[in-house]
């Protein structure tokens, strides 16, 4: 019998007609093809990312893949060479504090009598020569195991070392921190 590849049949390729050979060789090109689909969209697709978004006295997005910290307990994620409308600043830190490692949704971010707030968001806008501190005032702030997210108005800080922050600022966003960040 003759195979359809102008190569002489085997024993196996007697038992299987053209027909069989052709289909078996479609599906393991899908096959392929699937795997290697798979694949791109893994790579697309970052396996960490943040994104904050802010209006008031500072305007723009901070983007990227910055995890730093344990999701559960917030984080700190760090934007350099990035800028907001409304500063000077060239690189920012948006610090979000979980007082417990518990996840959840904090709505309480008030600190206490004695200065401490079972959770808050600390934004640090950075220059050369100077520092500019926001305190967050209000808002939720709600955290998984390797995620969470921020609805937070912020204020001038003044018990930070740097300059209080000018004006009122709204952030909200997201990250995505798997464990091995």
């Amino acid at each position: 019998m003759a195979h359809p590849l102008g190569r002489e049949a085997s024993r196996a390729d007697r038992h299987m007609g053209p027909r069989t050979g052709i289909a078996l060789g479609a599906a393991i090109s899908i096959s392929a093809l699937s795997a290697a689909v798979a694949v791109s969209a893994a790579a697309v697709a970052p396996a960490h990312s943040a994104r904050f978004t802010f209006s008031g006295s500072l305007r723009g997005t901070l983007h990227g893949d910055p995890c730093g910290g344990t999701p559960t307990l917030g984080g700190q994620f760090e934007f350099d060479a990035s800028t907001l409308k409304g500063s000077k600043a060239d690189t920012w830190t948006v610090n979000v504090n979980i007082g417990t490692a518990k996840a959840g949704t904090y709505k309480n971010i008030r600190p206490n009598s004695v200065g401490v707030a079972p959770a808050s968001v600390v934004l640090l806008g950075q220059t050369a020569s100077k520092e500019y501190d926001w305190l967050s005032t209000s808002g939720p702030i709600t955290t998984t195991k390797t995620a969470g997210s921020v609805n937070v108005t912020l204020g001038p800080d003044r018990t930070f070392s740097g300059v209080p922050g000018k004006g009122i600022v709204h952030i909200s966003g997201s990250w995505n921190c798997p464990a091995d960040s």
